[in-house]
């Protein structure tokens, strides 16, 4: 979720500014700008007030729904697109009618609060204005959706906006449900109080506070039910690198350590399982399995768990680290687009929506069948492209997404367990190593190059997975311009 001033990408009213609207520019104004403004101020960023015209509307020949990881990538690799310009009749040098929907201000790289959470970047690294990441001449439509019609090739905005496409592309993310666990928001938000989460911003730097003070006692480590971002190995970071901090710092044997989990595994693989199980046994990690966090106790630190046939038991503890609850956006879940589960119903080879052949969707928002990760949307924002320019050009889809998502584990001791596939839980590793050992390697990747190829690489369009910065080869791929 991210921005940029540069070039006129978010309209300004400072007369110095030239506002790009549309294909066309209007040019540097002192005078008039409130008459323009009631009609435009629904469709631009910084500073602007809700639209009181919820009859305007625009249209756009493709509109992204989420600026976020999955949201600006497609857009920056559509824009890279010479073909895809040619066929929509928009000039090379003019605006190419390509627009983002995302209302926050800043954009955020979620993979990096696991370790603002064990003290290795402040959280600020991993986030940067919205407008510096919104890629260059797409027009960032700063407010939040209300509404689809995909049989009108609409999309209504909270602001009473109303936009209209020829081509649609869903990447809205997932939402966290805090409010699921009784207590948890109350706790999470009282600073003097040890229950910590690094699913957020605002909290992830709290993790370390409250896990750097642990010198003896019970510490909790949760995962939740349901679908949630890159499935189980998120909720094992915050676990095995604070089991390693609590051995450095000589207070292992006064710490129990325990993972939490409503599944029988702690990696849906059993490849990685197997290591991962082995490894808790080796470091004395309490594994229970059946156990989902319903309710949490701030004052008397107590955290009650359910099992699979209702029966509550409570725990007591000194931290607690939760992985909340997860969903697709609510404005999302109430939408003809999705399946019975709140997800955008795309076809799992195709990314194309099973209904409307016009719209497509990737990344946390989509029905898609695999780990939801950052690695998946680096191998599906290519899919989309592709597959797009083929619908453009009347012809069908040749792009085959296989499924790959890749699950960095931070394991403890600077390593990291790179756990990859594709559908079917079918392994794909990109090494030609044994993955299943954790490598220093792996983890000088996760920490010290991967934040860089995702700021200047990876959402600028120019990063594609386990193919690195070399365009993924496609049956009769002409998209690419070099």
């Amino acid at each position: 979720v991210a921005s940029d001033h540069r070039s006129g990408r978010m309209a300004s009213f400072n007369w110095s500014r030239r506002i790009i609207f549309g294909g066309g520019t209007i040019g540097a104004f002192t005078f008039g700008v409130a008459s323009w403004h009631s009609k435009a101020n629904c469709f631009w960023g910084e500073g602007s007030k809700r639209s009181t015209d919820p009859q305007r509307h625009i249209h756009h020949k493709i509109l992204v729904v989420g600026g976020g990881t999955a949201g600006v990538t497609v857009a920056s690799q559509l824009l890279k697109q010479d073909i895809l310009a040619k066929l929509l009749h928009i000039g090379k040098q003019e605006h190419r009618d390509i627009a983002v929907v995302e209302p926050s201000e800043t954009h955020y790289y979620q993979a990096l609060w696991s370790m603002v959470g064990c003290g290795l970047y402040d959280k600020e690294a991993s986030a940067r204005p919205t407008a510096e990441v919104m890629p260059e001449h797409a027009q960032w439509i700063k407010d939040k959706v209300s509404s689809f019609s995909p049989e009108n090739n609409a999309v209504t905005l909270k602001s009473g906006c109303k936009l209209t496409y020829d081509y649609l592309i869903v990447a809205c993310g997932m939402q966290q449900n805090w409010n699921q666990i009784a207590g948890l928001e109350t706790a999470l938000k009282d600073q003097d109080c040890p229950v910590v989460s690094t699913f957020d911003f605002e909290f992830c730097d709290k993790t370390y506070k409250v896990m750097n003070k642990v010198e003896s006692g019970d510490v909790l480590f949760t995962m939740p039910s349901g679908i949630s971002k890159t499935g189980c190995s998120a909720a094992q970071k915050e676990m095995w690198l604070w089991e390693d901090e609590f051995r450095k710092k000589g207070v292992r044997h006064k710490t129990n350590v325990s993972f939490l989990t409503p599944h029988d595994y702690l990696f849906h693989i059993d490849r990685y399982d197997e290591v991962l199980k082995k490894m808790a046994v080796e470091k004395g990690v309490d594994l229970v399995c059946g156990a989902e966090l319903v309710k949490i106790d701030p004052k008397g630190l107590t955290a009650t768990f359910q099992d699979a046939k209702g029966k509550t038991s409570t725990r007591p503890f000194t931290a607690l680290h939760v992985v909340p609850p997860q969903s697709a956006p609510e404005f999302l879940k109430s939408s003809p687009l999705v399946n019975k589960d709140g997800f955008v119903d795309v076809d799992e080879e195709t990314l194309q929506h099973k209904k409307f052949n016009n719209v497509f969707a990737l990344g946390d928002c989509s029905s898609l069948p695999t780990t939801k990760s950052a690695a998946a949307v680096a191998s599906q924002a290519p899919v989309v492209v592709h597959n797009l320019v083929k619908l453009v050009q009347g012809k069908e889809p040749t792009a085959i997404y296989d499924g790959y998502s890749g699950c960095p584990i931070l394991v403890g001791e600077k390593k990291v367990l790179l756990a990859e596939h594709a559908y079917g839980n079918v392994v794909k590793e990109t090494f030609l190593w044994d993955q299943r050992s954790p490598s220093r390697l792996f983890y000088h990747l996760q920490k010290d190059f991967f934040p860089w190829v995702y700021w200047y690489g990876f959402i600028r369009g120019s990063w594609y997975g386990r193919h690195a910065f070399r365009k993924p080869p496609y049956p009769e791929d002409l998209l690419f311009r070099d």
